[in-house]
């Protein structure tokens, strides 16, 4: 987990001086934003982050009340992935997040001071936790967050973020449990009901005569191992006090037969009714297999020992596994998962190739992609996304796809294919598309001054490329394609294309040097003698000379 200089220098704080404590935050404006690069299931300390001392930036989000200060900070990320689950959570009680009351936060893309809304969400029931789920996200492109409180509140809070390809929606019964087959972590935002069949957990090794488990709000997943090894896995409650049990199963006959299922994991314990909370602490939070824990069952309540984990599982190649997570809370909030471990789920292989084969594309040029996805079991659907200013966006066919890009810049592209058992996998590449060489042909008039002294200079652009309109910006401030009026020097502009591509050009208006005449003048040798004379030597202005005496 990474440790920001925030909370670093709150804690020195508590040490040196209260002063410190009271400073302004350091992502108190958007261009200040504290840049979260940790974006896999990834939450904050509790009471990490803090809005005390924050002023009100003055960007209200549309679910934001109207007429209410709003003491808000920033964070950003750049998207890894089309789906994003981020949440906020302050003042929950004993386990909670920080001090913060009615939290409000919202995601934005653009950049600061030209910031496009993208979602919201607002507590306005005083729930102090709140959480939201945004899909569609382009890959590459940077979010920002701003967070704040309803009522001016000021406080410290727990922020979480996940950026992860979505999966299919959890089933809560085995037979139609969600098949995963990578270990991508993934968000599940809701959990709620027991399937068609409603209690299938009854007959497992951490019951007990006083924990007999049933079905609450289950989901079910299953897998098959690819290449034997270890698997761990981290799984945390969207809502920092719900109870969320577990049990981990061999499917004996194979991961589309949930038959014969026994049970090789379970973890049941949580609150202990009528206890005080430190007694059952340890066993509230998030959950999951840990290496080397002592346990491989946790029942119900909180033994000595007891810390909500059980040991690894040792997974063989070609064997199927399921896997039951049950909010036991019944508060129908979801969790995040995240897996570890040495061991493979068994999926197909998502890949492309593009033609032409290169890391960057002229603007100009189209590129080919060819799905080289592979699977044992066969490649059922596939769904694409090219990236920003592609066309076309997106394609839901195997291809290939032709595609044109109207803006340079990084773009990523992603392919996610799908088995007949709904396994979803995605692979993601960027490719940076460039302004061409030689995309404008400009050609430029240029009057030069005839005389000194007046500005009668002009530069007359002719300009050539595939993607008109144009926009000129000379070195001035002009923004006119020709000049005129002009006195001798250089000139600079800028032409930016529709494609915002641009050239940069300099011209120079040449004028004659001032006027030197040099005179001389020979004198009569006698007094009414015709012999004198005057001889001019003239430099500067543009020859030939004229002379005219009066």
């Amino acid at each position: 987990m990474k440790k920001i200089l925030l909370r670093k220098l709150t804690t020195i704080g508590l040490i040196l001086s209260p002063i410190l404590l009271l400073a302004q935050p350091v992502n108190d404006d958007c261009t200040g934003a504290i840049v979260l690069n940790d974006l896999s299931s990834w939450c904050s300390n509790s009471g990490e982050f803090t809005n005390i001392n924050a002023d009100d930036s003055g960007l209200s989000a549309s679910c934001f009340p109207n007429n209410q200060t709003n003491n808000d900070v920033w964070f950003s990320f750049t998207a890894e992935a089309t789906t994003v689950n981020v949440s906020v959570t302050g003042d929950t009680g004993p386990n909670g997040g920080g001090s913060l009351d009615n939290p409000q936060f919202a995601i934005y893309t653009g950049s600061c001071g030209s910031l496009t809304q993208v979602a919201c969400i607002s507590d306005a029931v005083g729930i102090n936790t709140i959480e939201l789920f945004e899909t569609g996200l382009q890959i590459g492109t940077t979010y920002y967050i701003q967070v704040g409180a309803r009522n001016g509140n000021t406080g410290t809070f727990q922020l979480c973020i996940n950026n992860f390809n979505q999966i299919p929606d959890p089933s809560s019964d085995c037979e139609t449990g969600v098949i995963l087959c990578d270990k991508s972590p993934f968000t599940v935002s809701n959990v709620t009901g027991v399937g068609n069949n409603t209690n299938e957990i009854g007959d497992v090794g951490c019951n007990s005569i006083g924990c007999q488990l049933t079905e609450s709000g289950s989901a079910w997943y299953k897998w098959t191992c690819d290449q034997s090894g270890t698997l761990t896995f981290t799984l945390t409650p969207l809502n920092p006090v719900d109870d969320l049990d577990f049990i981990v199963y061999e499917l004996p006959n194979g991961v589309n037969d949930c038959n014969d299922k026994f049970d090789i994991r379970c973890m049941a314990s949580g609150e202990v009714v009528g206890a005080p909370f430190p007694q059952w602490e340890p066993c509230t939070g998030a959950t999951g297999l840990a290496t080397g824990d002592p346990d491989v069952n946790e029942s119900c309540g909180c033994d000595a020992g007891d810390n909500n984990f059980v040991d690894e599982i040792e997974m063989v190649s070609g064997r199927s596994y399921a896997l039951v997570i049950n909010n036991f809370s019944q508060s129908g909030s979801g969790f995040s998962m995240e897996f570890g471990g040495t061991g493979t789920f068994l999926g197909p292989e998502a890949a492309f190739t593009t033609n032409p084969v290169a890391d960057t594309l002229c603007l100009e040029n189209s590129i080919t992609f060819t799905d080289a996805s592979s699977f044992s079991g066969g490649i059922v659907a596939w769904e694409w996304n090219f990236g920003q200013g592609a066309t076309p966006t997106s394609a839901n066919t195997q291809g290939p796809h032709t595609v044109n890009y109207s803006t340079p810049g990084l773009k990523s592209i992603v392919l996610a294919v799908e088995t007949e058992d709904g396994c979803i996998v995605t692979e993601i590449s960027t490719i940076y598309v460039e302004c061409c060489d030689g995309m404008f042909d400009v050609n430029a008039a240029i009057t030069n001054l005839l005389c000194p002294g007046e500005p009668i200079g002009a530069i007359d652009l002719t300009v050539n490329n595939d993607q008109p309109p144009y926009d000129f910006l000379w070195d001035d401030g002009n923004m006119n394609e020709d000049l005129s009026g002009l006195e001798p020097g250089n000139y600079t502009v800028t032409i930016t294309d529709d494609f915002t591509c641009d050239t940069i050009l300099t011209y120079e208006v040449i004028g004659p040097d001032d006027f030197d005449i040099d005179t001389i003048i020979g004198m009569p040798t006698c007094n009414g003698g015709t012999d004198g004379s005057i001889t001019l030597n003239v430099t500067g202005g543009t020859q030939p000379y004229e002379y005219s005496f009066e």
